[in-house]
């Protein structure tokens, strides 16, 4: 199962980078607009595909990682590298810098952060009550 689930993983950030060249560079326009027709405004692209990219990342990691503060650390890399990537939005000329695109998609991983910890505090709960019984 971590093998299936790192092997998606890697495929959606493969497809997120896709994803965004298309847009940036023109290679397959109709791919961003087939995304966005999917999830709705371009807000919502951003929240629901940077949430993924938080569990994907989160995924693709051994779980002795996933415990104690990697989830911090997670979320700050992936919040620079989502500015950094904003930011040369400033030096596309096709593109356009929005700080509502970038707070969007730190909420998105926010929100992936806050339900993945409140999943794994679920299942130590449920693996202590057994151990206890």
């Amino acid at each position: 199962m971590q093998r299936l689930s790192q092997c998606l993983a890697a495929c959606y950030i493969v497809f997120l980078v896709f994803l965004s060249l298309s847009k940036d560079i023109s290679i397959f326009p109709s791919a961003y607009t087939f995304v966005e027709s999917i999830l709705g405004d371009n807000r919502n692209v951003h929240f629901i595909l940077a949430s993924l990219l938080f569990l994907s990342f989160y995924l693709l990691l051994p779980r002795k990682i996933t415990q104690v503060g990697y989830g911090l650390a997670l979320f700050s890399v992936l919040t620079l590298m989502i500015a950094i990537e904003e930011i040369s939005h400033y030096f596309i000329p096709s593109r356009a810098f929005e700080i509502e695109d970038f707070l969007t998609g730190t909420a998105g991983m926010f929100l992936a952060w806050f339900i993945t910890r409140l999943i794994c505090l679920i299942i130590s709960e449920i693996k202590a009550s057994k151990v206890s019984n």
